[in-house]
């Protein structure tokens, strides 16, 4: 049977306490997260989700392998051939799902160059520099050919996995991620109101 979003909350549903901030799940009830700082969205301000989005993911994906739209144990190359000459080829839906793929990737947000800063450029989060040319999150992928072992293996925190597994669900679904999200999560969920996803330069999601 399709796994529903009420479904996951009602399994998941609780109220937790961390770092001063207060995470409130229940069945029947708003989800919400208030901590010092958070901007008021009672008032109407809007606030990025940051790494919360990845959870929105994951319920997303967990839905489409519960109707059989995607496969969690199919290799990524056979749905996005584009990068079976990357550090990616071999590597599943589920690792990218775990962060458990063997991609040579240091998400260090202090860092001044490296992948990490072109990735911020690609996806439009980074100004480019004096000489920079426009680059594009799914050309990104090209970049990252190294390995940092099996996948499969340690856990790594990677975000272009997020970004990559966005881009099966579109590819595997012929739908656009914002739709997908709007069908099965937002709209089911009862969110007041509407919700925003940044994109590249060509639109892909991130």
């Amino acid at each position: 049977m399709p796994c529903s979003l009420a479904t996951q909350i009602e399994a998941h549903g609780r109220i937790r306490k961390t770092s001063g901030e207060y995470d409130y799940a229940a069945q029947g009830e708003q989800a919400y997260s208030l901590g010092p700082g958070m901007p008021d969205m009672n008032g109407g301000d809007t606030a990025y989700s940051h790494v919360l989005s990845k959870s929105l993911l994951g319920l997303l994906t967990g839905i489409l392998v519960s109707e059989r739209i995607l496969d969690p144990d199919r290799q990524v190359t056979t749905v996005i051939p584009e990068v079976s000459e990357t550090a990616y080829k071999g590597a599943t839906i589920r690792q990218l799902l775990d962060m458990r793929t063997g991609i040579a990737f240091d998400e260090d947000y202090t860092a001044s160059s490296g992948p990490i800063v072109e990735y911020r450029k690609a996806t439009n989060w980074h100004p480019l520099g004096p000489g920079d040319c426009p680059s594009d999150l799914r050309s990104f992928y090209q970049c990252l050919r190294a390995p940092d072992g099996k996948h499969g293996g340690r856990f790594h925190y990677v975000s272009p996995n997020s970004d990559l597994l966005g881009w099966v669900i579109e590819r595997a679904t012929g739908q656009r991620f914002a739709d997908l999200m709007s069908r099965y999560i937002w709209k089911p969920m009862g969110a007041q109101h509407s919700a925003y996803i940044t994109v590249d330069r060509l639109a892909a999601p991130r």
